[in-house]
């Protein structure tokens, strides 16, 4: 349409094609001026409009909690901030795309101005239907010409979303490297294969100089870390905050690429092992329990690799068998999003079922009963004591009386283990940091 436009004005008259093309230049340079601006709006305004959700979530999942310390005012001001913020953002991007559209109009009327002026001033060089077509399609035109202009404009603004995929596809991806267990561990396959136990066959570890940092710029979390834990025995790992406790954990997991220094399990160095294999092969137990919506079996199960009846085995193990019986629905139960539908204690007990279906030798806790009433604790404590004994358990403590029962206790502090004995001896020692931790913490 635009092309036939600009055919009809140049057969009225070349002069009219040529005034053209001046116009058509400060068309495309104000969609570009704008359009720097309106995507950097647009990418702000959705940037604000992410709190604003948030806030609304939070709110909702936390009403009991915002209504029992009448933090409703609180909670008001908050929101109408997020909001009042969006708002800004969004009023100020459709200012900007006022702003353009004045101008095109303020343009597509020089062009109309043009031609009328052209059309008046050659009268009588130009027959009256001729002098027509080129108004008609000077009109159509400059209508065409906006619309192409607000559908660019829009179409980037809306490649904003695309443009953030892009950005996450980028990101680089875990480092899967390493060999398959199966065959890193052959030649020593022969001599555990009475355990009738994969690997882990015992669940001794070993930290050697374990230096760790999150990123190459920020300072180590983890400095020089020298600790060994015997097959089957239970640690206690504390310290104050940002001492390195969940970072022994993150080491654990290869989450990050260690600095320097190595960390065996059964005398197999875990930075040669694959990472989805070394990850499948040890079982933590988060502070925060983690449901999926969908039927119990498959919280339990994901990758069904185990029979109905080891799945009962096991909810018997952690309590839950009778509960579930009750429910009638058996191992078809359904689970809602986030285990909303069940107490924090059977989150964490349906968690620990998890953990014990995957027979793993090494097991990391990180304050698995921090968010449950005494009750629920002794019975989660109890269950962890039972079904974990002839595991090596690593508990990440956030309160001391939590790991007073276990084998040993490493203390750290500044990224560095500077304690390392069972929990009498230390208590035994009044200058140590783990008796004034316990001090402090009321427990003895």
């Amino acid at each position: 349409m635009a092309l036939g436009s600009l055919v009809v004005s140049a057969f009225a008259s070349y002069w009219i094609g040529i005034s053209y093309i001046p116009l058509f230049i400060i068309f495309v340079m104000t969609g570009q001026y704008f359009k720097k601006t309106s995507r950097e709006l647009k990418r702000l305004e959705g940037i604000t409009r992410t709190p604003v959700y948030n806030l609304f979530s939070e709110t909702l999942s936390g009403l009991p909690t915002i209504r029992a310390f009448r933090m409703e005012r609180e909670f008001s001001a908050r929101n109408r901030q997020v909001v009042d913020t969006n708002a800004n953002m969004y009023l100020t991007y459709w200012s900007a795309s006022r702003w353009l559209a004045t101008r095109l109009d303020l343009m597509s009327v020089v062009i109309i101005f043009v031609v009328t002026l052209y059309l008046v001033a050659t009268r009588g060089e130009i027959g009256s239907m001729t002098s027509g077509l080129s108004l008609t399609y000077a009109l159509m035109l400059t209508s065409v010409i906006q619309w192409v202009m607000r559908s660019v404009d829009r179409v980037d603004n809306a490649t904003t979303s695309v443009e953030r995929l892009l950005f996450f596809r980028e990101i680089e991806r875990e480092d899967d490297g390493g060999e398959q267990i199966d065959d890193l561990v052959a030649g020593s396959h022969q001599m555990n294969a009475g355990s009738g136990h994969s690997w882990p066959w015992s669940g001794a570890v070993r930290f050697e100089g374990l230096c760790l940092r999150y990123r190459p710029e920020l300072q180590l979390v983890l400095k020089g870390v020298d600790m060994s834990v015997a097959a089957g025995e239970k640690v206690g790992i504390c310290g104050r905050t940002g001492a390195g406790k969940s970072s022994l954990m993150v080491a654990l997991f290869r989450i990050c690429d260690f600095d320097s220094g190595r960390v065996f399990i059964d005398d197999v160095d875990i930075a040669t092992i694959n990472l989805r294999e070394l990850r499948r092969s040890l079982a933590i137990i988060p502070q925060d329990p983690v449901l999926f919506s969908g039927p119990l079996r498959e919280n339990l199960d994901p990758f069904h690799e185990y029979s109905d009846e080891r799945i009962w085995n096991v909810l018997k193990q952690v309590h839950m068998a009778d509960s579930l019986r009750c429910w009638g629905a058996g191992l078809d139960f359904e689970v809602a999003e986030g285990g909303d539908n069940l107490s924090v204690g059977q989150r964490q007990l349906i968690c620990i079922g998890r953990a014990l279906l995957k027979d793993s030798k090494v097991v990391v806790l990180d304050e698995a009963t921090a968010n449950v009433d005494t009750a629920t604790d002794a019975l989660i404590q109890t269950t962890i004591k039972e079904t974990f004994k002839d595991k090596t358990v690593l508990v990440i403590a956030h309160r001391i009386n939590t790991i007073m029962h276990c084998d040993k206790i490493a203390v750290m502090d500044a990224g560095r283990v500077v304690e390392f004995d069972t929990p009498s001896e230390l208590l035994a020692q009044p200058q140590s940091v783990f008796a004034a931790l316990a001090k402090m913490s009321n427990t003895t």
